[in-house]
C-alpha cells in the first residue's frame, strides 16, 4: 500500500462493468458463460487503485505483453451521488490496435437498473459501440434479472452459443430467477438468448450447502 492508494500485481479479476452475463465495460477480465453461472476471466497485470473522497474511487490497470504497445491498459474513476453509481474508463486494447472508452451507471427505484456502453476506435479509424442494459430484484426468497445486450464488435464480441464459425450476433438477452429455499438449498433457473440466430441455452441448477465453504450442485444445460 502507498498511503491510500493500493498496489495489486498478479493474475487477478478486474472487475469494471455492472452486468451479471453481458458487461462490454469490462474490458480485462472479459465475461466467461461457458460454465452453469457467468464468471469473469482472471487476468495478468498491475492494478493500482484509490479513493477519491469517500463516495469515488480511480483505478490505473496494465496488463502488459512481450511487446508492451500490445498490452491492454485501462484507466477508470468511479462514484456514487444522489443515489447513482457510475463510473467512466480510458483505455488501449494494443493487440486490436483500438483506444477504448466506456461509462457505465446504477442506480435504485425498487428494482435495480444498470447499463453500460462500449466504444472502441480502431487505428484505422473504425468506430464499434457495444451496450448492456439490465435490471434485478426480489420479491421473498426469490431474485430475478434480466438483461440485453447490443454487440456492435462483430466475431469478437459475440456470446459463443452457435457453433459457426465466425458467428457474429447483434443481440442476445439473459434472464434468471433464483429462489432461495430455505438455508440450505438454492433452486436457480436461467437462460441465454441469441435473438439473430433464434438459438437459446437454458440451464437449471440446484445448490446445496453441504459443508463451510463446499456445495453440492446438481445441473442441468441444453441448447435449442
Amino acid at each position: 500500500d502507498f498511503g491510500d492508494a493500493r498496489l495489486r500485481a498478479g493474475r487477478q479479476v478486474v472487475n469494471f462493468g455492472r452486468g451479471q452475463a453481458f458487461s462490454p465495460g469490462d474490458v480485462l477480465s472479459a465475461r466467461d458463460l461457458s460454465g452453469l453461472s457467468p464468471a469473469r476471466r482472471p487476468v495478468d497485470g498491475l492494478r493500482l487503485s484509490g479513493p477519491f473522497g469517500s463516495l469515488g474511487g480511480w483505478d490505473l490497470v496494465a496488463a502488459p505483453r512481450a511487446i508492451p504497445e500490445e498490452g491492454l491498459y485501462a484507466a477508470r474513476a468511479w462514484a456514487w451521488a444522489f443515489g447513482v453509481d457510475g463510473g467512466v474508463l480510458a483505455g488501449r486494447d494494443g493487440a486490436r490496435g483500438d483506444w477504448l472508452a466506456a461509462a457505465d451507471i446504477q442506480f435504485d427505484l425498487g428494482p435495480a437498473f444498470r447499463a453500460e456502453a462500449l466504444l472502441r476506435y480502431s487505428d484505422s479509424g473504425d468506430a464499434r459501440v457495444s451496450a448492456m442494459a439490465g435490471l434485478d430484484w426480489s420479491l421473498g426468497d426469490f431474485v430475478m434479472a434480466a438483461e440485453y445486450y447490443r454487440n456492435g464488435d462483430g466475431a469478437a464480441g459475440a456470446v459463443p452459443l452457435s457453433a459457426a464459425p465466425g458467428a457474429a450476433s447483434e443481440h442476445y438477452l439473459f434472464a434468471a430467477l433464483t429462489y432461495r429455499a430455505g438455508d440450505y438449498a438454492t433452486l436457480a433457473a436461467s437462460a441465454l438468448a441469441d435473438l439473430d440466430a433464434g438459438l437459446w441455452a437454458p440451464s437449471l441448477a440446484l445448490t446445496f450447502d453441504a459443508a463451510q465453504s463446499a456445495d453440492l450442485v446438481v445441473a442441468l444445460r441444453g441448447l435449442a
